[in-house]
This record gives structure tokens, sequence and C-alpha cells, in this order.
């Protein structure tokens, strides 16, 4: 497969990799842009077959926004429909595993850290993983996700503040399956490189604990 190319799943989908373990990157609100081009080809090259949807295709096709847009990228996200944006994520997952996949992984950055959350509890995902998500208790309104979760909290996070971080381990003390891992001294979306927060070591170590998160849950096996 030539990397990173689009095919024909009935809305905007993007894909790199091969094999039959899948994964679903989530975009942040800027799209599917140079940073989720660059996590295909980063969990491409680890063995996944990555695919990448749009979220906000039905209001612009292959949109893919810089973080100087930002002011174009908060009004797609307020005025996105979460119930049809999970139905894509169902759908991306039907997709994967009608190409072969007997695996299919699910991650997200940002506005993608909630869908990952949400597709835990309502999607047929064997684990995910969120990056600095952002309202997921009020996303997920009472539901508990039942797949496999991961979440890594920024803790300077100016869009997750402290008591919003302390709720979400509170609310999942409790569940085994759930894990939320903090970084010390991190802001928002210190894994988008040559961002403001960008920081390269705690990125590496973000990603290294997301790969073995998905190993332990079957990733490779």
């Amino acid at each position: 497969m030539a990397a990173f190319e689009r095919i024909d799943a009935g809305f905007d989908l993007w894909r790199d990799g091969e094999g039959t373990c899948a994964l679903i990157v989530v975009q942040e609100i800027f799209g599917v842009n140079a940073f989720i081009q660059q996590n295909a080809a980063f969990f491409a090259a680890n063995g996944f077959n990555v695919a990448a949807p749009d979220l906000f295709w039905r209001d612009e096709q292959q949109l893919a926004l810089g973080p100087d847009q930002a002011d174009r990228a908060r009004a797609l996200m307020a005025s996105y429909d979460w119930v049809a944006g999970m139905q894509d994520i169902a759908a991306t997952v039907k997709h994967m595993k009608a190409e072969g996949a007997d695996q299919v992984f699910l991650l997200g950055y940002c506005m993608g850290g909630a869908v990952a959350a949400l597709a835990a509890a309502e999607c047929d995902v064997t684990a995910a993983v969120g990056y600095y998500g952002v309202r997921v208790l009020e996303r997920l309104n009472g539901r508990v996700p039942k797949a496999p979760l991961l979440m890594h909290l920024a803790e300077q996070d100016s869009h997750v503040p402290p008591e919003q971080q302390g709720a979400l381990k509170q609310a999942f003390a409790d569940k085994a399956h759930i894990r939320i891992l903090s970084h010390p001294g991190q802001e928002h979306a210190f894994c988008r490189p040559n961002g403001p927060a960008y920081d390269e070591k705690a990125a590496a170590l973000a990603h290294a604990a997301t790969l073995s998160w998905f190993e332990m849950h079957g990733a490779g096996a």
C-alpha cells in the first residue's frame, strides 16, 4: 500500500500500513493534517494497519488545518455532531474488520482523546488510548468504558485543569482496565511536533507506554 492514501469507505478515511492488526488514529481539532500523517507512519512502522477518519468530513472533506487556524478548527468542533461522529468510528472499525483485521485498536489526541474514551464505551475496539482528552467525563455522561483504556494526562494542561484530572482519577479509581498516566510538567499537546508545548522526551515516553498498552492487550500476538 502506498503511504497514507485515501480509500473509499463512504466518508473521508485515510490509510497507511498493512497487516491484520488495525489501529484507528483520531485527530485533534485540526483534521487529518501532517501531525496525524506522521502518527500514521510511526504506528505503521510499528506493525499496525492504520486508519485515520476525518471527523469533519460532513462540513468539509480532506481538511488539514494548522495550529494557526485554531479559530476555524474550534468553530468546526463547536458544531460537531458527536452522535454521527461515533457512527463514523463504528463504521471505521467495521471497515477494518471487513478488510481482515482481527483486532482494532484506537488512539486519539485532544478532541480525539475524548473520542477514544467514547469508543472504549460504545464501539467494538480491542483497547484504546486517549492523549490529553478534553471534557472526557462530560462526553461519557455516566458511561464507563468497557474496553481497556489508557489516558495520558498533561499535568499542566490548561484545557484539562487539575480539578478535571482529579475527577477522572476518582471516577475510574476502581476500574482495573482503565489506567491514567500523568506526565509531570507537561502542557496540552506535548506530543505534537513543532508545537509550543512539544516535549520530545515526554512524547517518546507516552508513545512507548501506548505501544506497551496495545501489546498488553494482544497487539502483535
